[in-house]
C-alpha cells in the first residue's frame, strides 16, 4: 500500500479521491476487456483464414499463433495494463478541480499540505483550516462524475458487432472452425469439404519405362472435371493437367511411359488429395542392366567335344551339356530367377554383393529363356532380355553293308567276312550281328564289340566314321547247322550315349546265307570256277573281234 493510500484511510477527502481512483480502474478494466473481446475474434478469424487458404504446416501454424499472441499481449499491455496507474491523491485532486473549477485550488492545496513529504508539510492548524475549507467546497460535489463511462458504450457496441460476426462465422463454418482450432493445437486434420476423396494414392515406386495409373475415389459433390498438378523431380513449377471423371465416378491420371520421378496432388471440387507442401510422390527406379554376360558350355564327355565359353547367351549347344550363365549387373540385385520352357525355373546364385548372378544347369530343353530379377534398393522386380537356347541335334547313326551281296553260300565251319561303313556325329559305340534262322520270328543278336579308331580319330574317345571288317565264325554261335538251313543276317550299329537305354541304333540291309555241306560247297565252288573261266574266255573272244574290226577299218580307236 502506498503512502497516499495509507493516508486516505484516515482522511475523508482522500478516501473520496481513492473511490474515484477505484472507479477509474474499473473503467480501464471494462474498456480493456471490451478491447480484448473486440480484437480477439477478428484475430482468430485471420488465423483461421490463413490456415484455410495456405494449408499451413504445423510449425507455420504455431508461428502465426505465437505472433498473434505476441501482438495481443503487446496491445493488451498498451491498451489495458499500462493504463492502471497507482493511486496519486494530487493527480486526482487536480482532475476533480479541472472538472469542477468552482473549487479553485482548495483540494490541491489540502492534498499538498496533508502530504507526508517534508516539503509539502505544514502546521496542524493550517492543515485543519484547509481541510475544513476543502470539505465545505466539495460537500455538494459528486466526484464520480469526473470518471465518465459514456465512451465505454461505444466500445461495447463495437465488441458486440465483433462477437456477432465471429459467432456468425462459427455457425456458418462450424466444422471448419473446429478443425482450425484443433490444427492450431497441433493436430494434423484436414478441413471438411463438400467433395470427399478416398482411396488416395500415396508414395509409389515404379520401374522406368513402365505404365502408371494414379486413381482416387470421389463422393459427395462430384464435379465432371478435376485437376492434377505435377512437378518433375528437381523442378520448382507445377504443371496443371485437366482430368475427366471416370464412369465409376473417380478420377485417374495415367502415364503411358514413366521416365522420371515426380510429385503430384489432385484438386477435385473443393478437395485436395495432398498439399503442395507434402504432395504425393512417384519414384522411378531404373532397372539394373546386364553389362557383361557369358555362357560356359561343358558338353557331355561321350561327345568328345571340348568345353568352351561364349558371350552370346542365345546359342546352340549339345544336349546334356552343363551350362553356366554368368551375368554382371550395373546395379545390385537381391535375387534372380531364370524361366524357361515347360515351367522351367531356376534360382540364381547371387555373387559379388549383388553385382553378379550365376545359373548352372543341364541342357535338356530347347526354347526361350528369360532372366527376371529383383533390384536391391527398392525391391522392385524387372524382366530381363529373352534368349533362345537350342539343343544341337544328335543325328542318328548310319551304317551300310558293303559286302557280301544279297546271298552267299557257306558251310557251317566257314568264317563269314563282312564289310560295313558307319558314321555318327558323336561316336560309334558297338557293332552287332542280327540273325534269324530258317524264317524265325525273332532275331538274335551277337555283339561284335566297339569298332577300333583309326589314326585320324585317335584323340577321340570313340570313332565317328569309317569302314570296318567284321568276321563271324558261324559254327561258334550256331553249332547245329545242317545243309539247307538259311540264315538272314544284318549288321547293327549303336551310337555313343549317356546310357544304353538312350543309345540309338541303325541296321543294314539283310543278307541271306545258304548253308551247304562240304561236298555241296565244293560242287558250288567248282561250278563257280567253271563259270568264271567261261566268262573269261567269252570276254577274250569279244576283245579279239573288236581288235580285228579296228585293224580292218585301218583306224585307231579314238580316246
Amino acid at each position: 500500500m502506498s503512502i497516499n493510500e495509507k493516508t486516505a484511510n484516515d482522511d475523508p477527502l482522500q478516501e473520496r479521491l481513492m473511490r474515484l481512483w477505484r472507479r477509474e480502474r474499473l473503467r480501464v478494466h471494462a474498456k480493456g476487456l471490451a478491447w480484448a473481446l473486440l480484437f480477439l475474434p477478428p484475430l482468430l478469424l485471420v488465423l483461421f483464414g490463413l490456415d484455410r487458404m495456405l494449408d499451413l504446416p504445423r510449425m507455420g501454424r504455431w508461428s502465426f499463433l505465437l505472433l498473434a499472441l505476441a501482438l495481443f499481449v503487446w496491445q493488451g499491455r498498451k491498451r489495458w495494463f499500462l493504463r492502471l496507474k497507482p493511486f496519486d491523491a494530487l493527480h486526482w485532486a487536480s482532475r476533480v478541480e479541472k472538472h469542477f473549477p468552482q473549487m479553485g485550488s482548495l483540494l490541491i492545496n489540502y492534498v499538498q499540505i496533508a502530504s507526508p513529504i517534508p516539503k509539502a508539510s505544514g502546521s496542524q492548524e493550517l492543515l485543519g483550516l484547509v481541510s475544513q475549507q476543502a470539505a465545505q467546497a466539495s460537500g455538494s460535489i459528486d466526484f464520480s462524475k469526473t470518471v465518465d463511462f459514456k465512451d465505454l458504450r461505444k466500445s461495447l457496441k463495437r465488441t458486440t458487432v465483433s462477437i456477432s460476426v465471429f459467432l456468425f462465422f462459427c455457425l456458418l463454418f462450424g466444422d471448419s472452425m473446429s478443425v482450425a482450432m484443433k490444427r492450431y493445437l497441433g493436430w494434423n486434420l484436414a478441413y471438411p469439404t463438400e467433395t470427399i476423396l478416398f482411396e488416395i494414392p500415396g508414395g509409389t515406386t515404379v520401374a522406368k519405362g513402365s505404365k502408371l495409373s494414379l486413381s482416387l475415389g470421389v463422393r459427395g459433390k462430384v464435379p465432371e472435371e478435376g485437376m492434377v498438378f505435377v512437378r518433375s523431380e528437381g523442378s520448382e513449377s507445377w504443371r496443371q493437367i485437366k482430368l475427366v471423371r471416370n464412369e465409376d465416378g473417380g478420377f485417374t491420371y495415367s502415364v503411358n511411359k514413366v521416365e522420371e520421378s515426380f510429385e503430384y496432388f489432385f484438386e477435385i471440387g473443393d478437395a485436395f488429395s495432398h498439399s503442395r507442401r507434402d504432395p504425393g510422390s512417384v519414384t522411378v527406379v531404373s532397372p539394373p542392366v546386364a553389362e557383361k554376360q557369358s555362357l560356359a558350355v561343358s558338353p557331355p564327355s561321350y561327345t568328345g567335344l571340348p568345353a568352351y565359353e561364349t558371350k552370346n547367351l542365345s546359342s546352340a549347344v549339345p544336349e546334356g551339356s552343363r551350362l553356366t550363365w554368368l551375368v554382371e549387373m550395373s546395379s545390385a540385385i537381391s535375387e534372380a530367377t531364370l524361366y524357361g520352357p515347360e515351367e522351367f525355373s531356376l534360382a540364381g546364385q547371387i555373387e559379388r554383393g549383388g553385382m553378379a548372378v550365376k545359373f548352372s544347369w543341364i541342357a535338356r530343353q530347347s526354347g526361350v529363356y528369360q532372366l527376371n530379377f529383383r533390384e536391391r534398393e527398392q525391391g522392385m522386380e524387372f524382366k530381363g532380355q529373352i534368349h533362345k537356347l537350342s539343343l544341337r541335334e544328335d543325328l542318328e547313326p548310319r551304317v551300310t553293308l558293303i559286302s557280301p551281296g544279297s546271298t552267299v553260300q557257306a558251310t557251317p565251319q566257314k568264317t563269314l567276312d563282312l564289310t560295313v561303313r558307319a558314321s555318327d556325329d558323336y561316336g560309334l559305340y558297338e557293332f552287332a550281328i542280327l540273325y534269324r534262322l530258317n524264317g524265325e520270328k525273332n532275331r538274335h543278336r551277337i555283339s561284335m564289340g566297339t569298332p577300333p579308331t583309326n589314326d585320324s580319330q585317335k584323340d577321340l574317345p570313340f570313332p565317328r566314321s569309317g569302314t570296318w571288317p567284321l568276321r563271324w565264325k558261324i559254327q561258334e554261335d550256331l553249332s547245329d547247322l545242317r545243309s539247307g538251313d538259311l540264315i538272314e543276317i544284318a549288321v547293327e550299329v549303336s551310337e555313343v550315349a549317356p546310357n544304353s537305354d538312350s543309345s540309338r541304333k541303325a541296321v543294314t540291309r539283310t543278307c541271306s546265307v545258304e548253308i551247304l555241306s562240304v561236298a555241296e560247297y565244293q560242287t558250288y565252288i567248282t561250278t563257280r570256277f567253271n563259270q568264271l573261266q567261261s566268262d573269261l574266255a567269252e570276254s577274250e573272244r569279244r576283245e579279239m573281234l573288236i581288235k580285228h574290226a579296228i585293224e580292218a577299218s585301218g583306224s585307231e580307236p579314238s580316246e
